[in-house]
């Protein structure tokens, strides 16, 4: 959802400029008053600072975001051809530093808690200084105006700035933040001294590291949500100025659709009637035990059984009872999977516009569809970036990376993610070293945000405690697992294999007595697995031999698993050697498995590539052998 901007009162016709044929004031305007939707549509629940604080916090680092830009330096670096000294024509220092000040002088008297009353104006300051760039330590930033140079230069843009702009600026801090003051005198009186002797944090420190942990977070998050805030608005007005793109509202009844043209109206007998009793247990434990303040919830079930579409319909119900304004983001652990959920998503949304179901990774390609209309490279680009869009399938990377990061880029997302319900699929590939970390950040940020979450996985990893922090929405999950007697695990680590033609060896002998059989190989490094596929399309000749590995771009993965292997009806035997990421939700089948040991969760994970629709009469084999060294 975007938010359209507030009527302008007055005009903001500045003498001075913003950018090329921008004048400042009116650019300060929107941005102002586009950070003021924002912050309200975020909606922040924080327990250490009030909204309507945030709210006026928000407005005035924008406000104030460009004022550095009223100096006589900055213009004749933007108008004219004339040599220009850097540090004097740079602005957003400058601009942080009156707005910390401006800040500290408007909650001196009202903000009681002596930690937020110097914290609040030190994360403006970070902001304004940095929404050119990424955020740095607070410790590092706090020193300002150290060295002699410095000050000499703070004290030639403050006399250089615009005192007409700045009647006007100070106009627009009124209006948009209810504070009446005058830039003009808070500049003519700042003195530096006083101000270098108020930003010292050694006396602070204690007292913040004495806050609670959850407190801690609470503070880290406040520190994204006015900087990523800042940098939305501020991009928003360059990029998309005054237009306004609408998101078209998702479509009634479309899981229940899709499932009527899959067949599921009349599941009849084997896996699929499985897969119909788990759609409507989770649906039925959901509604049993659902509540606003319960905001993490798993699904575990075996492979094959619908997660994709279980999940789904769970997220829609969640939003139904929640509200429209609640957005699904669907993310997954390796790029190398992300195309076959966006389709499955696209045939049930019916739809590819941008607006309704947006794919977002790292190699995403820049096209953004809204309506009949495609954006620009750089709109679609902001769009994309800031996941503008009802539904958003992406991966881990993507959105850990915007919660735990203090990068500019990744961060223009984070208002975006208020009021939404966000899927974790195969989370099992979360490493272990993370959990206490994704623990706490999840706990936090989607208390704050109002976001939940539903994890997924055929092996649930411990990362919440169930019962506490999570609750499963298939509690007799263990009975499904009973159910299917797909594989049969083989474990050959008393018999170690030291290479890689040793193990080629083993293939060549399970060949021997089983030539008809798919086989797939899982490796742990890709050096390791390149060389075996090159000994095997020796041994191998007359078969369809096939690669797969990071190494490998998402496009040609794309290709090899669903025209190659998954659309082949060649009778030819099938063979696959891959690393892991063939693991995490790839729907594809083999009749026998050879994999590298490793943690008890790729082990499970490897075997669910094996008889994976349950079609054989016997079980799949899945032989397991010790780390290979290389040959």
């Amino acid at each position: 959802m975007n938010w359209k901007i507030m009527a302008t009162s007055s005009s903001y016709d500045t003498e001075s400029f913003s950018h090329p044929n921008e004048r400042l004031g009116n650019h300060l305007k929107r941005v102002a008053c586009n950070a003021i939707g924002a912050i309200d549509r975020v909606d922040a629940k924080f327990t250490i600072i009030e909204s309507d604080l945030l709210r006026r916090a928000v407005a005035l680092a924008a406000a104030l975001h460009d004022l550095g830009k009223a100096t006589t330096f900055f213009q004749n670096y933007l108008l004219t051809d004339e040599p220009f000294d850097n540090d004097l024509k740079a602005h957003a220092k400058l601009s942080a530093i009156v707005t910390r000040s401006l800040l500290s002088e408007m909650i001196k008297n009202s903000v009681q808690d002596p930690v937020l009353r110097f914290y609040l104006p030190l994360i403006t300051f970070l902001s304004v200084k940095r929404h050119h760039g990424n955020l740095e330590n607070i410790g590092d930033e706090n020193y300002v105006l150290d060295k002699q140079r410095e000050k000499e230069v703070l004290t030639k843009q403050l006399q250089s700035l615009n005192q007409n702009d700045l009647k006007l600026i100070s106009h627009l801090v009124n209006e948009t933040t209810g504070c009446e003051i005058s830039l003009a005198t808070l500049i003519q009186d700042f003195d530096i001294k006083r101000f270098t002797a108020s930003i010292g944090i050694a006396f602070q420190t204690p007292k913040f590291n004495r806050l609670e942990s959850n407190k801690k977070l609470e503070y880290y998050f406040l520190v994204l949500t006015i900087y990523s805030t800042l940098l939305y608005s501020d991009k928003r007005d360059v990029i998309l100025g005054e237009k306004e793109f609408l998101l078209a509202g998702l479509p009634d009844n479309v899981v229940e659709n899709y499932r009527k043209k899959l067949g599921f109206v009349d599941p009849g007998h084997g896996i699929n009637s499985y897969k119909e009793k788990a759609y409507f247990g989770v649906l039925d434990q959901l509604d049993k035990t659902f509540e606003i303040n319960k905001r993490i919830y798993s699904i575990t079930l075996p492979t094959g059984l619908g997660k994709t579409l279980t999940s789904l319909k769970a997220a829609l119900a969640i939003k139904e009872k929640l509200g429209d304004q609640y957005k699904l983001v669907f993310t997954i652990p390796f790029t190398s999977i992300i195309d076959q959920t966006y389709t499955i998503y696209s045939d049930i949304f019916e739809t590819t516009r941008s607006d309704v179901l947006l794919k977002h990774h790292h190699l995403s390609e820049p096209v953004y569809k809204s309506g009949d209309d495609t954006l620009d490279v750089n709109q679609s680009e902001f769009m994309i970036e800031t996941w503008d869009s009802n539904v958003v399938v992406t991966t881990f990377v993507q959105l850990f990376e915007s919660l735990i990061t203090n990068s500019k880029a990744r961060l223009l997302k984070l208002p975006n993610l208020a009021h939404s319900i966000i899927i974790l699929d195969e989370v099992q590939n979360i490493p272990y070293k993370y959990w206490r970390l994704i623990n706490n950040t999840l706990k936090v940020f989607s208390s704050v945000y109002d976001v939940y979450f539903i994890l997924l996985t055929a092996t649930q990893p411990l990362i919440f405690t169930p019962g506490e922090e999570i609750d499963e929405l298939v509690p007799e999950y263990k009975d499904y697992f009973k159910i299917f007697n797909r594989t049969k695990l083989f474990q050959h680590l008393d018999k170690p294999v030291d290479t890689i033609d040793e193990l080629l060896d083993e293939i060549i002998l399970f060949d021997q007595n089983n030539p008809n059989k798919n086989i797939l190989v899982i490796l742990n490094t890709r050096p390791n697995s390149m060389e075996l596929f090159k000994l095997i399309t020796t041994s191998f000749p007359d078969d369809e031999l096939y690669y797969l590995s990071s190494s490998i771009s998402p496009f040609e993965r794309k290709i090899i698993i669903e025209q190659k292997i998954k659309k082949n009806k060649s009778k030819k035997r099938k063979i696959l050697v891959s690393t892991q990421l063939i693991e995490a939700g790839v729907d594809i089948s083999f009749d026998a498995v050879f994999r590298e040991i490793a943690l008890i969760d790729s082990i499970l994970q490897s075997a669910g590539r094996a008889n994976r629709y349950g079609k054989e009469s016997s079980p799949a084999p899945c032989n397991y052998f010790s780390i290979l060294k290389k040959s």
